[in-house]
């Protein structure tokens, strides 16, 4: 009930000039999104990183699966650096996982649905929580999702 007063709000203040099907604002903010947004956390930790992005792929192939009947849907996903990794670690680690994924589509594949970010977990996050404006890589995730 919480969600459908919020939405009953939003359509207050936005009307929808038009007729829209029956179900239809249902089957996408439930069933159909648009975007994914897949976080993780970026270790300097070799064997631990190892293992968190072995659970990256599963879940990026099992999202992947279960949603390859419907559409195509945008998987952004967001590396939260750790404060120790070096900026050369998070580039070799999103290089790495975005020609990963590329090579799990296949040759058939002209572009993946799937993009790799990174965010600096003290600079970006911390920033919005003292009321300053987002960086630019939150800036950059904000306007591809």
């Amino acid at each position: 009930e919480r969600d459908s007063s919020k939405l009953k709000e939003l359509f207050r203040k936005h009307p929808i000039n038009g007729i829209l099907p029956a179900g239809w604002l249902e089957k996408h903010v439930h069933a159909l999104p648009s975007v994914i947004l897949v976080v993780c956390t970026v270790t300097s930790t070799s064997q631990e990183q190892v293992e968190h992005d072995k659970y990256l792929f599963e879940t990026i192939e099992h999202l992947a699966y279960s949603l390859a009947n419907k559409r195509k849907c945008m998987i952004q996903v967001v590396g939260l650096l750790d404060d120790d990794v070096t900026d050369a670690q998070g580039i070799g680690w999103s290089e790495a996982i975005t020609q990963r994924v590329h090579d799990s589509d296949g040759p058939d594949q002209e572009d993946s649905s799937v993009e790799v970010r990174m965010l600096r977990s003290a600079e970006d996050l911390e920033a919005l929580d003292a009321g300053l404006p987002p960086g630019p890589n939150l800036k950059e995730l904000h306007d591809a999702v």
